[in-house]
């Protein structure tokens, strides 16, 4: 009998650290509205068991909860999450053969995302939205992946394949008109014509001078 008792006290222990170990820790707690929000940090990763991969963000961010299936997971859902841009009520991510990092969450209405597989492959992202999507767009290659989406719970279920050549950005529109991701262009710096022409007038004087200096030297060679 107490070898009995044992035993479910030392499985019941197992249990509880199995469940640590797997589920993510909070940095903070805030409150703000009567909502209790959840404040993780960039350093936490989510993991799906399922397809061995992995979702992480690059910055800071905060949710109500999150919902995931513990043991064989495949999709996991945030809620009332934020991180640099609008906070959007319910969002689902998923990722296969490939793990991603959330770069810039719903900053003026588009998710922009990275994905790192092994080259040769092809990986498949899925996201929910409560947002209907207008166009999906990997920078750097012409045109669009293979996408589609679909209703689905009150929102859209979206797919997006990615064939792997090196690290890949996909930017998922949602926006009313789609205006194609790109990188912002580097500074040109213009020169007024006022300036341009200071510059030609202060040469070809520097030149006229010259020009005498030289003619008025080989004339006096010659009286000389």
């Amino acid at each position: 009998m107490k070898t009995d008792r044992k035993v479910a006290i030392a499985a019941c222990i197992a249990l509880l650290i199995i469940l640590l170990v797997n589920t993510p820790f909070t940095c903070s707690q805030t409150k703000l509205d009567n909502t209790t929000y959840m404040v993780f940090s960039k350093d936490i990763v989510f993991k799906l068991p399922a397809y061995n991969t992995t979702i992480s963000f690059s910055e800071n961010y905060r949710m109500t909860k999150f919902e995931w299936d513990q043991w064989n997971a495949t999709m996991i859902y945030f809620y009332n999450l934020q991180m640099d841009g609008d906070e959007v009520p319910k969002f689902g991510v998923s990722v296969k053969n490939a793990n991603l990092t959330i770069v810039d969450f719903f900053v003026d209405q588009r998710l922009h995302v990275t994905l790192q597989g092994p080259s040769g492959t092809t990986g498949k992202l899925v996201v929910w939205s409560p947002y209907e999507p207008t166009a999906v767009h990997i920078v750097g290659r012409e045109g669009q992946p293979p996408w589609d989406y679909k209703p689905s719970g009150g929102g859209y279920l979206i797919w997006v394949e990615v064939e792997f050549h090196s690290k890949a950005t996909v930017i998922i529109d949602f926006t009313t008109t789609y205006y194609p991701y790109e990188p912002e262009p580097e500074e040109e710096i213009e020169i007024p014509w006022t300036t341009i022409a200071a510059g030609i007038l202060i040469a070809g004087i520097f030149l006229t001078i010259t020009a005498l200096i030289v003619v008025t030297s080989g004339t006096r060679r010659r009286v000389r």
